[in-house]
């Protein structure tokens, strides 16, 4: 049986404009045990419709999961069931 796997990867590098120690202080890190941040997506600037209608096309084409950061915040996470006994 073959998989197709749907990766969304977005990267969001802001250029330095202040010294490193502001970086630094807005820089987050998930914890290691525990829950991360989130983030609202229209907070954020994005196109909450535009995001729906991503994840619904990554859910209708076989994808099992979705994750999408936002500076090391969760914007977006969704997972689907793949339903192992249909056949391509």
């Amino acid at each position: 049986m073959q998989h197709k796997l749907f990766l969304l990867l977005v990267f969001y590098l802001p250029l330095p404009l202040w010294g490193e120690d502001q970086v630094a202080d807005n820089l987050y890190f998930p914890p290691a045990n525990g829950d991360w941040k989130r983030v609202d997506p229209a907070k954020v600037g994005w196109n909450v419709s535009k995001l729906k209608q991503a994840l619904d096309y990554a859910g209708q084409n076989k994808s099992s999961g979705v994750v999408i950061l936002y500076r090391g915040r969760i914007l977006a996470e969704q997972y689907w069931e793949l339903d192992s006994s249909k056949k391509e």
